[in-house]
Formats: C-alpha cells, structure tokens, sequence
C-alpha cells in the first residue's frame, strides 16, 4: 500500500472521532431564579446551550420538561440567540415561567434535551438536573416567653344578675307557652311535603352545569371558584364519606382513599386552584375558569360511589 493511500485509510478511520470532537464542543445548563419558594410562587426557568458555529442545534429544550400536579409552565418559552464575545461560537437562550402548586416539599426538573444532527448519527446533549425546595407556610403555635399570667378578677354577684334574668324570662316563656296552650284546642299543623334528596352524582352534575351557565367568572371570577369549591366538597362529603367542607385540601388528600391516584391528582389540582383564586388572590383567565368547570364534571362522572 503506497504512503499515501496509507494516509486516506487513517483519515477515512479518524472522521467518526473528529466529528464527535467537534460535536462535545456545546455546552448546555438549566438555572432557575431562586431555588426556595412557597406555595403559589412563580420561578423563572432558563435554559441556556453554548455551541460552536457549524453546529446546528434543535431538540425539545424547555419544552421537554414534563407536565405535574406540581408545577404549571406558563405559556411557550421564549428564544433567543446570540454570539459569544469572542464570536467563534453561538448561544441560545430559551426562558420560560413556571407557577407552583406543591404544598412543601422538593420539586426535581430533569434535565433539559438538545440535539446536533450529523451526517451518519446524532448527538445529544443535556443539563444537570435542578432542584427547587418548596417551604411550608410556617403556622405561629408557640406563645412569646416571659409573659405574665392573667389575673382573673373575683366574681360579683352582680356579674349573674344578665344570667338570673335570661333564666326566668326562659322561664315565664315556658309558663305562658303551657298556658296558652291548654287553653286552645289542638290543631293539626299541616304537614310540609318532603323534597326529595337527590343523588350525590346527580346534585353535583346538575350544580356544575347550571354554574357553567350562568358565566359567572366574567363578573366573579373569585365567586366561581368559591361556588366550584363547595360543590365538589359537598359531593365528597356525601359520596365518599369524608368530612370535606370542613377540612383544608391537604386533609382531603390524605383522607380520599378510594380512587385512584391520578384521579386524586386532578381533584386535588382543582380544588387548589380555587384556594389560590380564594387565598391567594391569583387572577385565572376565563378560559381556564370554564375548563376547570367541565374538568370537575368529568371528574363526578368517573367517580361514581353510589
């Protein structure tokens, strides 16, 4: 073999390498704003890829971040592209928002996906993964030290005079009930026709859609999610047996056991929505209002208990 057929075989061999060379020159990261929120918190995502020019870059980015019960991504991300100082290589920019709705806990974002596309394969590039701590709302239980004991003033026997004259005016209503009473013959009151109870599935159905109707979020958007709320905590608390228009939405999480948990999931999502519109005072577009409607009916209707 001549010396410079030699030398074609070697470059021929070397090419998958100096493609993959080239190709390791790209650089990706994932960075959020801040990595401790609360509940209700918007964060900042960005995702960021340094690479050089003959390079061309595409993949899902930010948009490949999957969708949670714990986070709501807000709109598409937004692109842009700019040279390095030194100009031998191009960046993209890619930012997006992102609203949390974990009570506490840690929210994990995987990493971020990029490819380069080569003549005979392709190479893919990634972030590091980030992670976002979500606090509790810490509750004030313990009272401040060094505080002095509240002295109770001895009780007077004027103190009793309101309760001496509740009880014999109670009393002389008692008395003058009786009275009247013998004196009258009796009469049979007229009896109120029952009103029929309706089903817990047929009562949340119908409630849901005359709400819909009704267009309320155009006037109330706060009033709806109030209205939304009680309907479906009523149908808990008839259907599943649980203690819902008393308890928080962290307490009926951890009481509704009889569903599936990706069924839980989409109940626990509407039922937080509504308080950040009551609590929180979060602005929900119409649209969103109407499908959070439609998505409660579905919700009865494929969790029929009785």
């Amino acid at each position: 073999m001549s010396r410079m057929n030699f030398k074609f075989v070697i470059l021929f061999l070397l090419t998958p390498v100096l493609l993959f060379a080239q190709a390791e020159q790209a650089q990706v990261s994932l960075k959020v704003d801040r990595d401790t929120v609360i509940i209700g918190d918007m964060i900042h995502l960005q995702a960021r890829v340094e690479y050089d020019r003959h390079l061309k870059i595409t993949g899902p980015g930010l948009n490949g971040l999957p969708q949670n019960e714990y986070l709501e991504y807000q709109g598409r991300p937004n692109v842009t592209k700019e040279s390095s100082e030194d100009g031998k290589k191009q960046i993209l920019v890619e930012d997006m928002d992102a609203m949390v709705f974990l009570d506490s806990g840690w929210i994990d974002l995987p990493p971020v996906i990029y490819e380069a596309p080569m003549p005979d394969t392709t190479y893919v590039f990634s972030s590091n993964p980030v992670r976002v701590f979500v606090k509790p709302i810490v509750k004030v239980t313990d009272l401040p030290q060094g505080l002095r004991t509240i002295i109770k003033e001895p009780k007077k026997l004027s103190d009793y005079y309101a309760w001496i004259a509740g009880a014999l005016a109670v009393l002389l209503g008692i008395l003058l009930f009786l009275f009247l009473r013998n004196r009258k013959p009796k009469e049979m009151a007229p009896q109120k026709p029952k009103i029929p109870v309706k089903p817990p599935l047929q009562e949340a159905v119908e409630s849901l859609e005359a709400l819909q109707k009704q267009r309320l979020w155009e006037s109330a958007p706060k009033e709806t999610q109030v209205k939304l709320s009680q309907i479906l905590r009523r149908y808990l608390e008839r259907a599943h047996r649980i203690h819902a228009l008393e308890e928080s939405t962290q307490e009926i999480e951890r009481d509704l056991k009889r569903i599936s948990p990706s069924q839980k999931a989409q109940l626990i999502r509407l039922l937080n929505d509504s308080d950040l519109v009551k609590f929180a005072k979060m602005t929900m577009p119409n649209e969103r209002q109407e499908q959070s409607i439609l998505e409660a009916i579905q919700w009865v209707k494929r969790n029929v208990t009785e």
